[in-house]
Formats: structure tokens, sequence, C-alpha cells
């Protein structure tokens, strides 16, 4: 199926410093065309929904923001009820603010929110100031005692003497319906006023059936007329299904196109305004973030591998693959593909490096990922670890301490007497080395952390201490011969001088 938007209706923006009414956001006046919404100076936004979908959403900065019923292509839009609703933008507060208010557990500002409908009639806006007026009976009843009515009762300015009920009990009819519950308790007893709207009554309003707090000011709960069955559905378990007349779990949400939960912070308490989705297709299950570009920063593709995908466990550990982590990040792959780390720089795959486990080899691998697949670094299990260019080993002079001067004749003395074999490791038999053992090289100069290993630079620091031994040896031994060869050169220059027997 193709995703489409509906067309968003043609806006102009004019800057008019018309200042708004005290006791609301924004004056709103419902022309032939256009619905105008005035505000005085501070950030709203408006979002406008309507019949088959429509929706529209724009933010008013003050000044004079002008709805047209006509679409971008100039087509009128669909007759109906357009529901409205302006709210208040503000501002991040101070981080002791922002927390004095959450650590108590309640806001003290007051919801900045005004709403309201619109309709659009035979390719016209209708006059919402006009108000159907209520219709009386000439002579009103008051009954002292208890009534019983054993058949069905219609109460109601037009109701007939030849009403036909049917099925009803009670029926309300006339022009504008409402049952109040009008509680006259006093003192501490509860005593809040309700009632029953059904369809406002003035011109061009909503039809509606709605659950209004008198006492309150407040309409808690409404339904549009033309709303879809089961738009919100009980269950006998007390499953709620919004879509559906079967939920299949305590919240189950049916839509023929993405099916989403949306968690808007509309900015009423103070706090910065920040709008996410959670929804679900047959591309994504994903959560965008609508306020900074309707970004998906997260997203999960449907049939995406086995169970345990991704899971944290309780000590914060993340597994891969499985539910038992053992380290701040564990991957587990089964089957015959290897456990990897892509760390990729770019769109180019080839441009990055893998960390691979190979199950066939039980070899840790890090690859370097290019054009000739060349192996950087290698790995194994038995401690053997191959690399395709240079080690390089920390050895700043500001970074050690404890730095003591050594006698190079005494290690070159040590090195004589250390004993140096051919050997192979019992894991790799068929590879063969040379040098000490780590015990040997541990016991003669104590170096290392322990005497089963032995460092590189270690060898290293041996090696240059005793060439330097030997190098002092030769230079003692160099002045030796010169010496040697001055005394012979005297010797022949004598003999050179006794005449010849």
């Amino acid at each position: 199926m193709t995703r489409n938007t509906k067309a968003a209706a043609l806006l102009t923006l004019t800057l008019l410093a018309i200042p708004a009414l005290a006791a609301t956001l924004a004056d709103v006046e419902v022309g032939t065309t256009s619905v105008s919404f005035y505000s005085a100076g501070q950030r709203l936004s408006l979002v406008v929904t309507g019949p088959e979908g429509f929706a529209y959403e724009a933010e008013l900065r003050g000044g004079d923001l002008v709805f047209e019923i006509y679409d971008a292509d100039g087509n009128l839009l669909p007759d109906g009820t357009y529901n409205y609703e302006l709210k208040a933008l503000a501002g991040t507060p101070k981080a002791a603010e922002r927390d004095n208010v959450r650590g108590l557990g309640e806001k003290t500002a007051g919801r900045r929110v005004q709403s309201g409908v619109f309709t659009i009639a035979g390719g016209s806006l209708v006059d919402p100031t006009a108000v159907e007026p209520e219709r009386g009976i000439a002579q009103k009843l008051v009954h002292a005692e208890d009534v019983k009515i054993q058949g069905s009762l219609c109460v109601g300015a037009d109701c007939t003497s030849g009403e036909s009920f049917g099925f009803d009990t009670i029926r309300l009819k006339e022009n504008n319906l409402r049952i109040k519950f009008e509680d006259t308790s006093t003192g501490s007893f509860p005593s809040n006023d309700w009632q029953l709207t059904a369809n406002d009554s003035t011109n061009g309003g909503a039809n509606r059936f709605s659950i209004d707090d008198v006492t309150g000011g407040k309409t808690p709960f409404t339904i549009v007329a033309g709303a879809p069955s089961s738009s919100l559905y009980v269950k006998n378990n007390g499953f709620v299904g919004m879509g559906s007349s079967n939920p299949a779990v305590q919240l189950h949400v049916v839509d023929g196109n993405s099916p989403a939960l949306r968690l808007e912070q509309d900015g009423s308490s103070g706090f910065t305004a920040q709008t996410w989705d959670v929804a679900g297709n047959e591309t994504n299950f994903f959560v965008r973030d609508v306020t900074h570009g309707s970004k998906l920063p997260f997203r999960i593709q449907p049939g995406s591998g086995n169970d345990n995908a991704l899971y944290i466990a309780s000590d914060g550990d993340l597994g891969v693959g499985f539910t038992s982590p053992d380290d701040p990040i564990h991957i587990k792959k089964s089957g015959s593909t290897a456990p990897a780390i892509r760390l990729q720089n770019g769109d180019n795959a080839s441009d990055g490096w893998r960390m691979v486990v190979t199950d066939t080899q039980d070899l840790f691998r890090i690859v370097a990922v290019n054009s000739g697949g060349n192996t950087e670094l290698e790995l194994d299990s038995s401690g053997n670890m191959t690399i395709g260019g240079t080690l390089t080993q920390l050895s700043d002079r500001n970074m050690k301490t404890n730095i003591a001067a050594v006698d190079p004749l005494s290690v070159l003395a040590q090195v004589r007497e250390l004993a140096i074999s051919r050997w192979a490791h019992k894991d790799h038999t068929s590879v063969e080395h040379l040098g000490p053992m780590a015990q040997d090289f541990y016991a003669t100069f104590g170096l290392g952390v322990n005497d089963r290993s032995i460092a590189t630079v270690d060898t290293s620091g041996v090696a240059l201490a005793a060439i330097q031994g030997l190098g002092m040896l030769l230079e003692e031994k160099e002045g030796r011969i010169k010496t040697l060869e001055a005394r012979l050169a005297l010797l022949e220059q004598a003999l050179e001088l006794v005449p010849a027997q």
C-alpha cells in the first residue's frame, strides 16, 4: 500500500499586533471562507482536525493566523465539523525550578489550552454565533410523591401524543438535549454538578455526546458523531480496545495505517514542549521525535531475529542475542554466523573495522575491512597475536617512576648464565621459538608481573644492557690491544738496531 498524507490547508500569515482577550489564548473569528486566530505576542501551536482524516498543524508567534477552507491546490475542504486546539508554548525553566516542581509530584501551573469547533456546510463556514432557542411548555407539573411509569417516557418540547417508542424506555426529544445532575448537598458532602450533553447549541457546532463537569467548567469526555465503531471498547475482563471490539491485551490499538501512541509535553507547565510518537507498521516499529524533524532514532523491523535480540539485565549489562550477559556488552550468535561488531565511518561499508569471533578456528579477530580484505590483527584462544603493522609500546619518561641505572657488565654476565632454549607451545607444536624460560628470566632479573610470562620490553632492555656491557668489554680489550701493539712496535725497532752476528 502506498502511504499518503492529507493536503494541508492554505495558510497566510500577516503580522498584526491585535491583543487577545485576557480570558483566552487568542481571539477566534469565523468568516465565510476563513477562520482567523489573533494572538498578542505569545507563541501558540494550532492543530486542526476534520473529516476524512484531515489534519493541520501550525505555529502562531503573535499576530494574525488565517485558516482558509481551501487546500493548497485550491480545492474546497469537505463539509463537516472541524475541531481546533490552541496551546501555549513556553520556554524551559531553570533546572532547580524544574526539579522542585517535579519533586512535589504535582503541577501548579494552569493548563494553557483553548479549543473549539467550526463547521463547513455547502462550501462555506456557518455562523457560530447563532444559538437554537429553547422551547418550553405552557404547563409545569410538580409531583410531591413517587411517580411510576409502566410504559415509556418522552421528555421534551417535540414529544407528540402519538409518539411511537419502539424499544425506547426514555426518550428526550427537542432541539437542545441535556440531562443535568444538580447536587444540592451542603457541608462536607460531595456536591459537584454534572451534565450529559448531546450536540452543541451553536450554529455549526459539533455533533457530539459529552460528559460535562458543570461545577468545574470542563468537559472531560466527548464522542464526536462519525467516530468509527469500537473507537473505545472495554471488554468484560477490563481490556481496552481502540478500534477493536476484541482487545487481546490491556490496551489494544487497531488502525489501517501505522497505529500510534503520541506522548506530548505541551509546555503548559513551563517545561519545553516535546512530542514523541511510538508507532508500528509493516516496515518498522519505531520511536519518532516529532519535535525535531520527525527523526526516527529507534526502529525495529518485523522478523528482525530470534528472541532477545536486545536484552538489558537487572544489573545494567546488555545482552545481544541472549538473556544472561556477563559483561556491560555481551554478544552471542548461534549457528554458522560469527558474532561481530562493525565500526563504520560514513556510508561506505568498506571504510571501517570489524571485530569478529570465529567459531570454526576459535579465534578472536579484529579485521580491517578494506578493498584488499587484509587481516590487520589476529588473536587466538592460546594467546598468540599476529599484527600486520608495527607494535608500539608506551615508554614515555614522564609516565615512569623508580628509575635506576643498571650495570651493563653485570647484566651481560647474567645473560651469559641464562639458559636459552629452542621450544614450541603445547597448543602449537608445529611453530618453534627461541628464548629463555619465564621462570629462569624472572629468577635472574626479577622483571615482569610473574614468573610465567615475559614482557617484550624487558627482553629488549636486557638485550640492550648486555650489548652495552659487551661494548664496554670490547672497548677495554681494544685499549689493551693498542697498548700491546705499541710495545711490539718498540721491540721491533730495538731489534733492528742490533747488528747481525
